[in-house]
């Protein structure tokens, strides 16, 4: 339940695999659960190696925000992103949960919700799932009995966890024979503002997301939104402060979200190994033909309709469905490895982000030969779009940004600032970009014109 990601596959190891193991291990002691609970040994490696770590305030809401960041830096699948001590570690524990307390609402028996940090230009409220049987995708975990009131002389929460992260430092540390250097970390817990210039982030008006992944937008710029915790599709039409949710049935943590030219919208149903059909204007949802999926994960479609599906884990591949057609292609990619989002161009040329590789791959039209693109310092690239253009976007979430690569070009740029955990991208015919940020629980909205 706790091991490190590079011990898992090919590469070295040093003491910041035991930081990987402690942060679990504190996740737990403030959840009542691991950090990532799987019906399969196959699953649980892979939500190890590339699922963004959850955040233990979502599931117990008594946890200050900033303890989120704590949590994410030391479950950083890079080492080299994580602390590189267990002091370092405990010091921005002590400081995530050193905030000054609130006094309480006049009657001192209610308990109020606790919700995520205001964001710049919504609130999002914090949300709450039913136990459901053991998921087939890593999932916002079952949250655990709710706290009782304080009684006067009673232990505070925030005294609690203090003794608890107390506790885990004080076990693990002597155990790990780790050197220890004393640095001082402050952490964030809440999203930064924009600055305000012509074109500035905005963060758009959902409510209630838990953990959004897909993104897509239409020719109208309205934003379709899959709410992985939520297991469900959420839109929300350009201008409208009101979102929409859409009538898709059954899902499991969906993933990916498309939209053609025609309003018909496709969604990775990941836990559910499909890949589904709404017609534009119908509430009757269609399971397409593909066959063998494993873990749909990234959707693409082209302006004949052909859709694209990267299968994440278990036989890492890119699956091509030509519009009216029940046979599916394999396309020729090779070496992947723990796939992440898919994008296709106007010419016809396919982009796929090789999360587990630290890559993105170009298969262009007609070809059979895949193409490194030169993006650098990648750590986990995940979602991709293009523009008409034939510019590419990436999020790459562990080090939290999106990367932007003009057609022909060597040199990246990084267009957002203040992300959390950046999974999905898209952009519309103008330009504009839509990023979700998982770890913040939002959807963010940038001109790049």
């Amino acid at each position: 339940q706790y091991i490190a990601p590079e011990r898992l596959d090919s590469r070295a190891e040093d003491a910041r695999a035991d930081i990987y193991s402690l942060a679990c291990v504190l996740y737990e002691c403030l959840t009542g659960h691991p950090p990532f609970e799987e019906d399969t040994m196959a699953r649980l490696v892979a939500a190890h190696l590339s699922t963004p770590p959850p955040r233990p305030s979502t599931t117990q809401p008594n946890v200050p925000p900033a303890v989120d960041e704590v949590i994410a830096t030391g479950m950083a699948k890079d080492p080299d992103q994580r602390y590189a001590t267990t002091v370092e570690f405990a010091d921005a524990a002590r400081d995530a949960i050193t905030e000054p307390i609130q006094r309480p609402a006049a009657n001192p028996t209610r308990i109020r919700e606790t919700q995520p940090a205001p964001n710049v230009a919504t609130d999002q409220p914090a949300t709450v799932k039913a136990a459901s049987p053991p998921p087939a995708k890593p999932a916002p975990l079952a949250r655990p009995a709710p706290p009782t009131p304080a009684r006067p002389g009673g232990i505070s929460r925030r005294l609690l966890i203090a003794v608890i992260v107390g506790a885990v430092i004080f076990v693990v540390l002597p155990l790990a024979g780790i050197a220890v250097t004393v640095v001082g970390q402050h952490i964030s817990s809440s999203p930064p503002t924009s600055s305000p210039t012509s074109k500035s982030q905005t963060v758009l008006p959902f409510t209630g997301l838990d953990h959004p992944y897909g993104v897509a937008v239409d020719a109208a710029s309205t934003v379709y939104v899959t709410d992985n915790g939520n297991h469900r599709v959420v839109k929300l039409a350009a201008g409208s402060s009101s979102q929409e949710v859409l009538p898709f049935t059954g899902l499991s943590f969906p993933d990916g979200v498309a939209v053609d030219a025609a309003g018909n919208l496709y969604v990775a149903d990941s836990g559910n190994k499909r890949v589904l059909k709404l017609a534009a204007g119908s509430s009757s949802q269609e399971v397409l033909p593909f066959t063998g999926l494993f873990e749909p994960d990234g959707v693409a479609v082209d302006a004949a309709g052909t859709l694209y599906i990267t299968d994440h884990v278990g036989n890492p591949r890119v699956v091509k469905l030509a519009a009216g057609s029940s046979s599916q292609e394999v396309l020729p990619f090779t070496g992947l490895s723990f796939l992440g989002g898919v994008a296709v161009d106007t010419a016809g040329n396919l982009y796929v982000a090789d999360s587990g590789n630290k890559r993105v791959l170009k298969l262009a039209a007609g070809s059979s030969s895949q193409e490194v693109l030169p993006f650098t310092g990648l750590s986990e690239p995940h979602g991709v779009a293009v523009d008409t253009a034939g510019t590419l976007y990436i999020t790459d979430y562990d080090n939290k940004r999106v990367v932007k690569l003009a057609a022909g070009s060597s040199s990246q740029e990084v267009p957002f600032t203040g992300l959390s955990f950046p999974y999905g991208v898209a952009v519309d015919a103008a330009g504009t970009l839509y990023v979700t940020d998982y770890g913040y629980g939002q959807v963010l909205k940038l001109p790049t014109k």
